[in-house]
């Protein structure tokens, strides 16, 4: 009896471990800070201490509140504050961020690099070049 009640507790622990699983959809939701962000064009020497400049600024101001209810918020300093909002949606496999922003009602499809509960990291193809971005929690 001993031998089937703590196997009983075994399952319970292990279907309850389960189920506790995080889905794409799951991590994504919260607040993220800009990590590290990688513009895919090389900085010409001349302008790098002021690009290092406002992106230390970015990095120190910015946020982006992914919500459950599918809404997102963003913040971000740089010489102004600019705050944006809208619905977001990950694809079904978890490789696709697809935002909409309501004032402007401009899609973006990023490419989703890598996602844990900590760290989130997407791409965008624009004209010729990749721009990577780190968001942290």
């Amino acid at each position: 009896m001993k031998f089937f009640y703590s196997a009983a507790v075994l399952v319970a622990i292990v279907l309850t471990l389960a189920g506790c699983k995080s889905t794409p959809a799951k991590m994504v939701v919260g607040t993220w800070k800009i990590g590290e962000m990688d513009p895919g064009i090389e900085i010409p020497a001349e302008q790098l201490a002021k690009f290092e400049e406002m992106m230390k600024s970015v990095k120190e101001s910015s946020t982006m509140e992914v919500k459950e209810d599918g809404t997102f918020i963003e913040t971000m300093i740089t010489n102004k504050l600019m705050e944006s909002s809208g619905t977001w949606s990950l694809s079904e496999d978890g490789l696709t961020f697809v935002r909409t922003e309501d004032e402007t009602q401009i899609t973006d499809s990023l490419q989703v690099v890598e996602l844990s509960d900590n760290k989130f990291v997407v791409a965008a193809e624009d004209r010729g070049r990749r721009m990577v971005i780190t968001y942290i929690k």
